[in-house]
């Protein structure tokens, strides 16, 4: 890799453009008159596509002389580039992910304390019921109030006494974590026969024409496909003068 790859850039010079429009433009004009009207008129058209033909691939010559370099030095550029930011986009994943790691844990703790502090006030009050029914037998419904604010006591402070486990700390810049729902095929052939049989949904399939065209030229009158037509596009091969 060169040191400086857009070096070779600096020296690169464009065409004038009327220069390369001009002739362009006037066969342009000449074949937009131009009648095919017997043998002689149809071979001086053929002529004439040799020419255009001509002037196409010289056009060709002169636009990748300047494409040819500024391509290779983006590819140097962006070879250039790409290491440190693959390293740093490595490093980003890490980080995030770690980041992720610790934000799940802290909530799973968090569940669990507030789980087992849920849990700590429950048995507070059924043991602070339990007294009380044992204190309502023993002194009569006047001690009621008394024993229900040592029940609603006991309850806070079983519920206190479980340590609390604070979230994740904020980090300026950086947003909470999100969770985005996202879907993977599994199963294609199950995907596309359901997909087949709601035309609404016919969009999230895409058709390979390309795959398609192959298949006809390979197996000529023998394509049938349901869904598909096949169809004639006429073209004539030409080459340069």
């Amino acid at each position: 890799m060169p040191d400086n790859p857009l070096a070779v850039v600096a020296a690169l010079a464009a065409p004038n453009q009327d220069e390369i429009l001009r002739p362009a433009q006037a066969a342009l004009a000449m074949v937009r008159d131009y009648q095919i009207v017997d043998d002689e008129s149809y071979g001086l058209a053929g002529e004439e596509l040799m020419a255009i033909k001509a002037k196409i691939k010289d056009l060709e010559g002169k636009r990748t002389a300047i494409t040819g370099p500024l391509n290779a030095a983006l590819k140097a550029v962006n070879d250039l580039f790409r290491p440190p930011t693959k390293a740093l986009e490595e490093a980003e994943g890490l980080v995030k992910g770690k980041m992720i790691t610790y934000s799940e844990e802290q909530a799973r703790r968090v569940r669990e304390s507030q789980a087992a502090a849920a849990k700590a006030a429950r048995e507070a009050a059924e043991r602070a019921a339990q007294e009380a029914a044992v204190r309502r037998a023993e002194s009569g419904h006047e001690a009621q109030d008394e024993v229900a604010e040592h029940a609603l006591q006991a309850a806070v402070q079983a519920s206190v006494a479980v340590a609390y486990i604070p979230p994740a700390p904020k980090v300026s810049g950086i947003s909470k974590v999100r969770e985005t729902t996202k879907v993977r095929v599994t199963d294609k052939a199950a995907f596309l026969a359901h997909v087949a049989q709601v035309p609404a949904y016919a969009d999230l399939v895409d058709v390979n024409e390309s795959r398609l065209n192959a298949l006809a030229k390979a197996l000529g009158a023998g394509f049938s496909m349901p869904g598909t037509e096949t169809y004639t596009e006429k073209t004539i091969a030409a080459r340069a003068a």
